[in-house]
């Protein structure tokens, strides 16, 4: 589960995104705007216009739709199609949002109202 193929290097490697299997990983297809850049892991939110969906920034509110980025994404001026996480369970250090002033913690009930768990990479059980 913390393992992704890599086509640029073509190999198998460990990045420590998910956290666990409990809750059970969906994927879904999403449109992202144009001219969006992120990497995997990136917290997307979508657009009040068409569900178009961009990194979350300080300004999105809790009610908006958030999922997680399951590739890096270099969208031309149209935009593009890319795959996302819709719920799982994931570490939050390696969780990324679309502003400096916003961290991934900032998201953690928010995303937890759908599905997607945050849990700390280093938490003692």
């Amino acid at each position: 589960m913390a393992e992704y193929y890599s086509e640029a290097q073509n190999t198998v490697q460990r990045d420590e995104l998910f956290a666990g299997t409990d809750i059970p990983v969906r994927l879904e297809n999403v449109s992202v705007s144009g001219g969006a850049e992120f990497s995997r892991g990136c917290i997307l939110a979508a657009s009040v216009a068409g569900g178009v969906f961009a990194p979350v920034n300080s300004s999105v509110d809790a009610t908006k739709v958030l999922v997680i980025a399951s590739e890096d994404v270099q969208a031309d001026s149209l935009g593009a199609v890319t795959s996302v996480y819709t719920s799982g369970n994931f570490h939050t250090e390696k969780l990324s949002t679309g502003s400096s002033v916003v961290s991934a913690a900032d998201f953690k009930e928010p995303l937890r109202k759908v599905d997607i768990i945050e849990t700390s990479l280093h938490e003692i059980f």
